[in-house]
C-alpha cells in the first residue's frame, strides 16, 4: 500500500512573457496565474482551496514586504505554512525539497512552491524613466535573504557567481569521490 503522505507533483505551469507582449505582470500577479494554472494541469477540483503550504521563491525583481502571505490571500487560502526561500541558484530545489519533507511528515497535504522573475520587464521600465509601482513593497530596502552566507574565502576572491561556483564544488565532489575531472 502506498503511505497517503508520499510526496507527489500534481499540476506544473510555466509561463514567458516575451518583450513583444509588453511589461510583464508583477511577480504577485504571476504566481497567481501560475498557482492557478496548475491546479487546472493537475486534472482535480479544488486543488487551489486544498492547499496548505504556501512557498514563493524570493524575486530578486521585486521585494515584497510577506509574499507567501500576499498570495495566500489573494488565492483566499486558509491558514497554514507560509515559507519564502533565500537568494540561491538552487532556491526552488530546496523549496521543492522541504516542502516534500513536510508532506511526508503529515504537517502538509498540498503544498505550492512558485516564483516568478520579471527582470527584463523591471530593465525595460528603467530605460523607460518608469517607475515601478507594484504592489506591497518591502519596507526592509536591500535586504536579500541568504540561507547559506558566502565564505569569507569566496569574499576573499571575489567568487559570487555560478559559473564559477558550480565548477568548484563539481571538482570538489570528484576529489571527494576519487573520480578524475
Amino acid at each position: 500500500m502506498i503511505d497517503p503522505h508520499s510526496p507527489c507533483l500534481i499540476g506544473v505551469a510555466q509561463r514567458t512573457v516575451r518583450a513583444e507582449e509588453g511589461d510583464s505582470p508583477e511577480p504577485l500577479d504571476l504566481w497567481v496565474e501560475m498557482a492557478e494554472s496548475a491546479a487546472l494541469n493537475s486534472g482535480g477540483r479544488g486543488v487551489v482551496d486544498a492547499i496548505d503550504d504556501v512557498n514563493v521563491v524570493f524575486s530578486v525583481s521585486w521585494a515584497y514586504d510577506d509574499a507567501p502571505s500576499r498570495l495566500a490571500g489573494r488565492l483566499g487560502l486558509k491558514d497554514g505554512g507560509r515559507h519564502l526561500s533565500d537568494m540561491s541558484g538552487t532556491s526552488s530545489q530546496k523549496m521543492l525539497g522541504k516542502a516534500a519533507e513536510r508532506i511526508s511528515a503529515g504537517t502538509s497535504d498540498l503544498a505550492l512552491v512558485v516564483g516568478a522573475e520579471c527582470l527584463a520587464t523591471r530593465k525595460r521600465m528603467k530605460k523607460r524613466g518608469v517607475s515601478v509601482a507594484w504592489s506591497h513593497p518591502s519596507l526592509e530596502k536591500g535586504r536579500v535573504p541568504f540561507e547559506d552566507p558566502l565564505h569569507p574565502s569566496e569574499l576573499a576572491h571575489e567568487i559570487f557567481q555560478a559559473y564559477l561556483t558550480f565548477a568548484m564544488f563539481d571538482v570538489a565532489r570528484r576529489a571527494h569521490l576519487k573520480i578524475s575531472p
